[in-house]
């Protein structure tokens, strides 16, 4: 073949790519946002504009996934994987806050494992925040009931043994996590003192 052919048909193939990446770049933004939009209804007990949120999010967080699929390095390169994680983390706070421990696996939410482990990590360190919310509100019981069901969901996360480069960040977000659950202890135990 003529090397201005080929040539011409690597340009066509990064043509494409290109633009798949302009639209992943503009279409991850909407998950992020959306994700974020999310958590903070939740943060509020706003449990159906969450939803409402979450249903939009997933829809277009399944369009950015079904456009990557030609384009691997796009899937799993940093575009893709970190508006995976945001709506990871936003589907799994508002499991815990709902449903208890009862979340979804990877598979429903089109997310690779590795992605999932991190979106896990990431809300469970959310749930902080729910927890000093509870507290606020003089609600002791439900901070409680959180922190229990963050420090054994971080027990069995803190479990898996692999090196930093199958599970890139993990190990840091469990060490991160292990520290705001010692917080969160601790400020429930200062909320209870007071309370005497």
């Amino acid at each position: 073949m003529k090397a201005k052919k080929v040539l011409e048909k690597i340009m066509d193939f990064l043509d494409e790519k290109d633009k798949v990446r302009e639209q992943l770049v503009r279409q991850t933004r909407d998950v992020i946002r959306g994700s974020k939009n999310a958590i903070k209804e939740m943060y509020v007990r706003n449990f159906p504009k969450a939803e409402e949120y979450l249903q939009e999010t997933r829809r277009n967080y399944l369009a950015i996934v079904n456009l990557a699929k030609k384009f691997p390095d796009l899937y799993y390169g940093g575009i893709v994987s970190n508006a995976a994680m945001e709506y990871v983390e936003a589907e799994i706070v508002y499991s815990l806050l709902t449903r208890g421990d009862d979340i979804p696996a990877p598979e429903d939410l089109s997310a690779t494992p590795i992605v999932f482990l991190l979106g896990l990590a990431d809300a469970l360190s959310e749930l902080r925040r729910f927890i000093l919310e509870d507290l606020r509100k003089g609600e002791l019981d439900e901070a409680e009931n959180l922190l229990h069901l963050m420090e054994s969901l971080y027990l069995e996360l803190s479990s898996l043994q692999y090196p930093e480069g199958l599970i890139p960040g993990f190990r840091r977000k469990c060490d991160m996590l292990r520290r705001l659950i010692d917080e969160t202890k601790s400020d429930i135990l200062f909320v209870k003192y007071r309370l005497k």
